[in-house]
């Protein structure tokens, strides 16, 4: 099975949510197991969305790992 790429101007807002372009798709779950090579985003059972770190400057990429490690930390914690 082959998942999307994320491509553009992708940006991560509140609530589980990403822009890209001017699509806006509500994942469930994010996988950082391979960030040094990519991130995972789970929209649902079937569709997977992948951002490979090659497509982003790397400053941004690793502003977004922050905020993803963040927000997966606040969401263990609130269990």
């Amino acid at each position: 099975m082959f998942h999307s790429a994320l491509l553009g101007d992708v940006r991560i807002v509140p609530e589980q949510r990403l822009i890209e372009c001017e699509r806006v798709i509500a994942y469930q779950k994010v996988d950082l197991t391979y960030a040094a090579v990519l991130v995972i985003f789970t929209e649902s059972s079937t569709q997977k969305w992948l951002l490979w770190r090659d497509a982003c400057h790397e400053k941004d990429y690793r502003q977004l790992l922050a905020s993803l490690k963040r927000e997966q930390q606040g969401s263990r914690s609130s269990l």
